[in-house]
């Protein structure tokens, strides 16, 4: 008897000790292995960094992980060894309107795409090839997303299998071709990562191992049977949310495609919820209507997710370590962390190359023997590639060969490629003269012309401006610092023309030029270009005046122009500097009627913050020998350029323009991308074709509001000048 009581009090100890909080002071293999599900939620899913705090406070050891869109990025990173302070502190000090692009940060994009959104052309790329038009299979490729997966993971060198990882980790994808789910357990971290979450229609999928592969959130947005095929006898289950929409709410394609994934997504949590056992711990962020989209404010659900583990915190309880047991755990898991790898070599796997050259990428990739592979050291060498504008990727990987580590550096070609156009359109009204302007604009680009890089490119503006360039761009070396342009231009625009302070007449600016251009890019910040060019010119007023008859000149002229951009935002910037300079020797022994020079410049200086922004400028030119033709003279007038008067009110031999302008960074009607603002203007022109000569400097200011749309930014302003000269203008586009 005395046996079989002993054997249940043996047995009844045997079922009591989950409820221990300290049971699990024995070794791991004695405690349950516990698993950790992290749902997918767009900028929701930041909440899980909180649910990782909270776990830690409460002592709770976690043995793998599967993570779901959004928490296969705090997932992976946290099973890699990155502390839940780390992740916050990564998160907290992105700038997600860059993130979430394809581009760079501005400063950082190549020259020519600088120059198109100077020239107000800011749509996406649009392919044609074999006579079709081809566009990209998502509104974004990610790859500013992959640069910060990359950098985040790179901090701590993730092995290629996930189960050697500090905590075996797995991420879930979608194969775009059958709807199956994936489950990525080795590979590349950061590519799994972004596999995983690649919401469809915005993110193009993403190729792994031969498949492409879509958001995991399609098929099992929380992944319990995932975790637990790891081997969990335990899962902790964070299910953020969708949320369906209001009928209301879904009023466009988008709302309706938006939904068509909320269904599907909250039809696979409830079954993975049903899958949930009696030992199983729920946990439940509350985040109310915060959007899947407010990125920006992500970090804001962090402490949501520690109140919901402390909510279930009497559930947790028994799965807790003494303090010494959880040290032990967390000294061993971080031990298990690998530093940043040494790299003996570095190499370009150009394999897949079809139309760039494998020299042309081999000689921008330097890399000094022997040293780490750094976040910012391999992520400017990424970046360095992607600005040349022929990659949809940049990616990389680290092969150990014998005593060797070599970093592969993996290019993907643009597969809606070679042939490139972007689009563009401008609006200037002065609404109180009654005069209106509108220009279409479009540019094309045809690539790997040669071995070389050649390209050939095209710009083309009907409206207002009609004009038409063509240009073959020939690098000269394989990193294509030196470059030829041979170039053709017609250009056609009509202006008003101005006498003593009133409109007289509307005249048509004609040229025709060819011309030639030896350059050398400095970075991706600076261009310069010396080259000759020969052609005509027309002014022809559309009513005669005996002081404006018609005038034609032929063109023959050595030319010199450079520009420097650095500027972190073309329309409201908060740093950097641009400056041009432009040189023109006009010659008649090059063909030219008469000889003079003619030397212009400025730039513009920005400082600020988010919130406030402030831009100098300064602007001048004149000329030396005979009076420069009309069609090559200087103007004033206009917005931000004495905003006061109408366009080109004043036109002459020289000037000289200075301005301060502010922006507030404003939300208004809940857009974050509205300013209001205001500039204060002196400049002057001297000796003045169009009127009397008045020395000192004409002070204008204005104030405006604004929107920094897809389209350009669209902006309404009032300009006021001394003597009560005013004007109202509405723009599309930076004028």
């Amino acid at each position: 008897m005395k046996t079989i009581i002993a054997c249940a009090l043996a047995a009844l100890a045997a079922l009591a000790w989950p409820f221990d909080a300290h049971a699990a002071d024995a070794p791991a293999a004695a405690r349950p292995r516990i698993g950790l599900v992290l749902s997918g939620g767009g900028a929701r899913g930041m909440a899980h960094i909180g649910v990782l705090k909270a776990l830690e406070a409460l002592r709770v050891p976690i043995d793998c992980i599967a993570g779901t869109s959004m928490g296969s990025v705090v997932g992976g990173a946290y099973a890699l060894g990155l502390t839940p302070g780390e992740l916050e502190a990564r998160i907290r000090a992105v700038r997600w309107n860059e993130l979430l692009a394809d581009q760079p940060p501005r400063s950082a994009r190549s020259a020519r795409t600088k120059l198109l959104e100077r020239l107000n052309i800011y749509s996406p790329e649009v392919g044609i090839r074999d006579g079709e038009l081809v566009l990209p299979r998502g509104a974004l490729y990610g790859q500013q997303i992959e640069f910060f997966l990359t950098a985040l993971t790179s901090a701590a060198s993730p092995p290629d299998d996930f189960d050697r990882m500090p905590i075996p980790f797995r991420a879930v994808a979608t194969d775009i071709e059958n709807g199956a789910m994936v489950v990525l357990a080795r590979g590349n971290l950061a590519k799994a990562m972004r596999a995983s979450m690649s919401v469809p229609a915005v993110f193009a999928p993403i190729e792994i191992d031969g498949r492409a592969l879509l958001d995991g959130g399609l098929v099992r947005n929380l992944p319990v049977d995932v975790v637990r095929r790891m081997g969990a006898e335990i899962v902790i289950a964070v299910n953020l949310g969708t949320g369906l929409l209001k009928r209301e709410e879904i009023a466009s394609v988008i709302g309706v495609s938006q939904q068509m994934l909320n269904i599907l997504t909250e039809q696979n949590v409830g079954v993975s919820i049903a899958q949930l056992r009696g030992r199983d711990v729920l946990v439940l962020p509350e985040l109310g209507n915060f959007s899947a989209g407010d990125f920006d404010k992500g970090y804001q659900t962090i402490p949501a997710g520690e109140a919901a583990v402390r909510k279930a915190a009497p559930q947790l309880a028994r799965l807790s370590l003494s303090e010494e047991a959880y040290a032990r755990y967390q000294q061993e898991r971080q031990s298990r962390r690998r530093s940043a790898p040494q790299i003996d070599e570095v190499r370009v796997d150009t394999a897949g190359l079809q139309r760039v050259n494998p020299k042309s990428v081999e000689a921008r990739v330097r890399f000094e023997p022997g040293k780490a592979a750094d976040a910012l050291h391999l992520q400017s060498t990424l970046h360095m590639l992607y600005t040349t504008d022929d990659f949809q990727s940049i990616g990389y990987r680290v092969e150990e060969k014998a005593s060797k580590r070599v970093l592969v550096i993996e290019p993907v070609e643009k597969d809606w490629g070679p042939n490139y156009f972007q689009f563009g359109m401008s609006l200037a009204t002065d609404l109180r003269a009654g005069d209106s302007s509108f220009s279409l604009l479009a540019a094309h680009r045809a690539t790997a012309l040669n071995s070389y890089g050649l390209e050939w490119r095209n710009m083309l503006s009907i409206g207002r401006v009609t004009a038409v360039g063509s240009e073959l761009y020939q690098p000269l070396d394989y990193e294509r610092r030196w470059f030829i342009a041979p170039r053709v231009n017609l250009y056609q625009v009509r202006e008003n023309f101005f006498f003593d302070e009133t409109p007289v007449a509307t005249y048509r600016v004609r040229s025709a030029t060819v011309g030639l251009d030896l350059g050398r890019n400095f970075t991706n910040a600076g261009t310069a270009r010396l080259g000759v060019e020969r052609g005509e010119a027309r002014a022809d007023p559309s009513v005669a005046l005996p002081f404006f008859p018609n005038a034609r000149g032929d063109i023959g002229a050595v030319r010199a122009e450079w520009v420097y951009d650095k500027l972190d935002n073309w329309v409201f910037p908060t740093s950097g500097v641009y400056a041009f300079g432009e040189a023109r020797a006009s010659r008649k022994g090059l063909g030219a009627d008469d000889d003079y020079e003619r030397v212009a410049g400025g730039a513009d200086v920005a400082v600020g913050s988010d919130r406030h922004r402030v831009t100098l400028g300064l602007r001048g030119g004149r000329a030396w020998g005979s009076q420069l033709p009309v069609y090559d003279q200087f103007a004033l007038g206009g917005f931000l350029n004495l905003s006061g008067y109408q366009t080109r009110q004043f036109v002459g031999q020289r000037y000289a323009l200075g301005r301060v302008v502010y922006a507030h960074k404003a939300n208004l009607l809940g857009l974050s991308g509205t300013y209001l603002g205001g500039s204060l203007e002196a400049g002057n022109v001297y000796q003045r074709f169009n009127g009397p000569n008045t020395g000192g400097l004409r002070l204008s200011a204005s104030v405006f509001a604004a929107y920094d749309s897809v389209v350009g930014p669209l902006a309404l302003g009032a300009g006021l000048a001394e003597g009560g000269s005013y004007a109202i203008y509405l723009f599309l586009g930076r004028p």
